[in-house]
């Protein structure tokens, strides 16, 4: 078996590498859009909210909609602000902040479950 020892600067085609077994390694690095995932949310509960509203045949279904747009606002609320801080802890670090994003964060917590309260409500409404 023969072993053999290439030039590292030398380019060899795709298939040709393949066929010799030579490995190749890329590190790609990307990123998700923290942004667009959080309107993406609160744009799922509007769209719920705005289908439910447009529902004038089935009143339960309203409901439901309605209360299901209320409570995906809901959980949003709370996980915006909470994203960032998380975002920001792991950048600057937890000691270099100071108290302001968790007071932010726990107001956003407190008007987060009361968002999901009236959404369950909403949702659970009897005609």
């Amino acid at each position: 078996m023969e072993i053999l020892n290439f030039d590292e600067n030398v380019a060899f085609p795709e298939h040709v590498a393949f066929l010799w077994g030579i490995q190749s390694m890329q590190v790609v690095q990307f990123g998700v859009s923290m942004p667009g995932i959080l309107a993406t949310g609160f744009l799922i509960g509007v769209i719920l909210i705005i289908l439910g509203n447009r529902e004038n045949q089935n009143l339960e279904r309203r409901n439901h909609l309605i209360g299901l747009g209320t409570i995906v606002i809901g959980i949003m609320i709370p996980v915006t602000p909470l994203s960032w801080y998380l975002y920001w802890v792991g950048i600057i670090g937890l000691l270099l902040l100071g108290g302001e994003p968790q007071i932010v964060t726990l107001f956003a917590l407190v008007i987060g479950i009361i968002v999901i309260y009236q959404g369950i409500r909403i949702y659970r409404r009897k005609l």
